[in-house]
């Protein structure tokens, strides 16, 4: 095997398991869930190094290929020339990608503080529903026993439901401050590895085949 082969065989592996990947985490689309939001930006970050080889091995093909045939074949010197321009398009679309990746995770975090603390109203609800059904049952439970319903001679059993209910409420609120806290913190990985990839494919598409000579 020829070694621009082994490049191009690099550079195609991985562009292909990139685009792959990502095109089957992306469909079904579910736009109005935030969690799809975090899971594709997680994973485009988490396999952007597969884009940035890829990209960074056919480019080094074309390198070579255009330092070994500067003399002999000028047709095929200008398709390698093509090659990189080609290349440092797709490298610069990657670098506002990633950047507007970076951007959106402003959006997905508001976005995914908004349905927490709304599936956090929710359960909060059903528990001080549930409370009250339950204290209505016990209510009516003495009443249909003809006795007084004073608070002090319904026994143990109001202190129980407001001890279950304190621990339900309890439990509640840990939940919805460690989805806060996952979400804060895959907000900042995916923003800092973005940034991190937009700079790897703008250094990429800057690289020049004079800087590959030296």
């Amino acid at each position: 095997m020829k070694f621009e082969n082994f490049f191009i065989l690099i550079g195609r592996t991985f562009l292909s398991a990139f685009f792959l990947v990502n095109f089957f985490n992306i469909f079904p689309f579910n736009f109005s869930t935030n969690a799809w939001f975090v899971q594709v930006s997680m994973l485009f970050v988490d396999t952007a190094s597969l884009l940035l080889l890829g990209l960074a091995s056919f480019k080094l093909c074309a390198f070579f290929l255009l330092n070994k045939n500067a003399d002999k074949n000028e047709g095929l010197s200008n398709a390698q020339i093509n090659n990189i321009q080609l290349i440092d398009k797709f490298s610069k679309f990657g670098v506002y990608f990633f950047l507007f990746l970076a951007i959106a995770q402003f959006f997905i975090f508001f976005n995914g503080i908004r349905q927490v603390n709304s599936l956090y109203m929710f359960q909060y609800d059903q528990i001080e529903q549930r409370y009250e059904t339950q204290k209505e049952k016990i209510s009516s439970k003495f009443k249909d026993n003809n006795q007084n319903i004073v608070n002090d001679k319904l026994g143990d059993l109001p202190t129980s439901l407001d001890n279950k209910k304190k621990v339900f409420i309890k439990d509640l609120n840990k939940a919805n401050s460690k989805a806060k806290f996952l979400l804060i913190r895959g907000n900042l990985k995916v923003f800092l590895m973005s940034l991190v990839w937009t700079y790897g494919l703008y250094k990429l598409s800057a690289f020049r085949y004079k800087d590959w000579l030296i």
